[in-house]
């Protein structure tokens, strides 16, 4: 199935929506403009079979990304209500200036039969995986894990490394495409240099060489707010094992300031008396760690590298 439903809430604007238009963007630095190698062509023959469609014609997709820096897979179908609200503002983007910033676009099907299809991506500006590439499509799917249509994936083409699984955001966020190709913050960048720690305001050495806990979490989502009491417990508990060794930073998913600083502060009154990620910086982390859903609790050693993709379960009752 291309939808999925999972039993924790996304974290993202769309939170609300199980169905999401999915876009996969594959970085292509300059490998792909008119020097490109036989490699990098072969590479995307590979990925998305011999021919694509343009239009109403046929083009060898070896030739289909000449002078492009990125190609933009992007999962959807008609019958899928988010998609058809999201693709007219994707094409907007694409031909006012995406397309021009070196962007290419290859719509991937999960239309039910080929007359929808057709229907569909005659309202598309771009390329297009042919519909009867069946195989085809199922493989980036798996490929790419593909759950939901959207997502946005960015991989580096020539190493094929993942940039950022959170693409459809960078396009949202960024239409004009003024930080186009959107690769991501590191670690410490997007961690930023200042946090709340209750009322006051606290810098970096708050977290230098701490073992991190990351609590993505939101007040208006049920689960989380079961599951805060527990970590405040838990946390108040470890204290004074863990001294300086240890520290959480609150990544809130609230919808207004106001909200996470109230949230905040039932935390810090049930003994979570941790840090909180200021509220412009609140969705930094969300990307470099492809948080799907909330609450998430990642263990992470002091440079960001996952030591615990499931930390909830080191809570006792959670």
């Amino acid at each position: 199935s291309d939808l999925h439903l999972g039993s924790s809430v996304s974290p993202h604007e769309l939170r609300a929506f199980w169905c999401q238009p999915v876009l996969l963007a594959l970085l292509h630095p300059e490998a792909m403009g008119s020097g490109a190698s036989a490699t990098v062509k072969d590479k995307a023959v590979e990925l998305l079979g011999p021919k694509l469609c343009k239009g109403g014609e046929e083009i060898d997709t070896a030739a289909a990304f000449e002078g492009k820096k990125a190609v933009a897979l992007y999962f959807s179908a008609h019958w899928c209500p988010p998609c058809r609200g999201f693709t007219p503002k994707f094409a907007d983007f694409y031909k006012n200036g995406l397309c021009d910033k070196g962007l290419e676009v290859v719509f991937v099907s999960s239309d039910r039969d080929e007359e929808s299809f057709k229907e569909y991506y005659g309202e598309q500006p771009w390329l297009a995986l042919p519909f009867n590439a069946r195989e085809k499509k199922a493989e980036l799917s798996k490929k790419f894990k593909v759950e939901g249509i959207p997502t946005v994936i960015i991989l580096n083409a020539e190493t094929g490394e993942v940039i950022t699984k959170d693409g459809r955001s960078a396009v949202m966020k960024d239409p004009t495409g003024e930080k186009f190709p959107w690769i991501p913050p590191t670690f410490q960048e997007a961690l930023g240099e200042k946090f709340m720690k209750g009322d006051a305001v606290v810098g970096k050495e708050a977290v230098e060489g701490k073992t991190l806990g990351l609590y993505f979490s939101a007040h208006w989502c049920p689960p989380c707010r079961a599951f805060t009491p527990q970590l405040a417990k838990w946390y108040a508990g470890i204290k004074g094992e863990v001294g300086d060794k240890f520290e959480i930073i609150f990544c809130s998913g609230d919808r207004s300031e106001e909200d996470m600083k109230s949230y905040y502060k039932e935390q810090c009154d049930a003994g979570g008396d941790w840090l909180c990620l200021p509220y412009e910086a609140k969705d930094n982390l969300d990307p470099l760690f492809e948080i799907s859903g909330i609450p998430t609790f990642l263990i992470v050693s002091p440079e960001g590298k996952v030591i615990n993709a499931s930390g909830r379960g080191l809570v006792p009752s959670a």
